[in-house]
């Protein structure tokens, strides 16, 4: 319990993973701010360094993190990360890595970085999800396996793969670019301002065709796959019927059906 505290350390001399905190395998930790205003921050951090490095099990509420190490404010090494309700900053490298197989959850976390520093970034087999908060740093997958889930958010830098490898997958957000191409089935992109929002594609055809003997109203059609909103969409839609003779004698033998019970 930080309960309102600061904590400051260098980690330049400390061997190994150099951080403040080693979480080790099998270990679980929870770290949590009830009074809120508590600052970890990492000095001198070194190339392999974060404020936080995690091989077990982490769980953060609350609180802020600092990191100038190459592995920023808190990483992920294989082990399971909860994030929420809590601000992450890195001066150097990386806010927070995800990486060898690891598993991590950010909620309502913000997520800030000084100038060329990449925010949040998933490799070597990591898997993020992020459930909400804002992005002020670039949230990235990099390397096959690598998965990266958005389901909400606001990203005011660049999201999804870094390489062409990883797997991003969004249902929701506020995005800085046009993010179509990660956009799960029966969702789409929609501007709002300057940025892009991903909505529920459902698209709401009210239209009536009549042809002879019948008359079809479409209504409520689902969008395809990853359409882009910010495009036109043209629906084609082939509506076969029989010819009036025929639906006559059907509606007629119907109704000598009827007048029969």
């Amino acid at each position: 319990e930080l309960n309102g505290k600061n904590i400051t350390a260098s980690t330049y001399s400390i061997p190994n993973y150099g951080s403040i905190f080693l979480i080790a395998e099998g270990a679980t930790v929870t770290v949590q701010d009830s009074a809120g205003g508590s600052v970890v921050t990492q000095k001198y951090g070194n190339t392999t360094s974060s404020a936080f490095y995690v091989l077990g099990t982490l769980n953060v509420k609350g609180g802020k993190y600092v990191g100038s190490g190459l592995y920023g404010a808190i990483s992920c090494g294989g082990g399971i990360l909860n994030v929420s309700d809590a601000e992450l900053y890195g001066s150097y490298g990386n806010v927070s890595i995800i990486e060898d197989g690891a598993t991590a959850v950010f909620e309502n976390t913000v997520v800030n970085a000084a100038e060329g520093v990449d925010g949040i970034w998933v490799q070597n087999g990591g898997h993020a999800t992020i459930k909400s908060g804002t992005y002020n740093a670039t949230v990235y997958t990099h390397g096959k396996s690598s998965t990266l889930v958005i389901e909400n958010g606001i990203f005011n830098k660049a999201a999804g793969n870094n390489d062409g490898k990883g797997s991003t997958d969004i249902s929701g957000g506020l995005f800085a670019e046009n993010v179509s191409k990660y956009v799960v089935s029966g969702y789409a992109v929609k501007p709002e301002g300057n940025m892009f929002r991903v909505v529920k594609a459902e698209a709401k055809v009210i239209d009536t065709a009549k042809t002879t003997g019948a008359e079809i109203t479409l209504n409520n059609l689902e969008k395809h796959e990853k359409i882009n909103a910010l495009e036109d969409a043209t629906y084609q839609v082939v509506v076969k019927t029989s010819p009036k003779t025929d639906a006559d004698k059907a509606n007629e033998a119907i109704k000598a059906g009827a007048d029969t019970n």
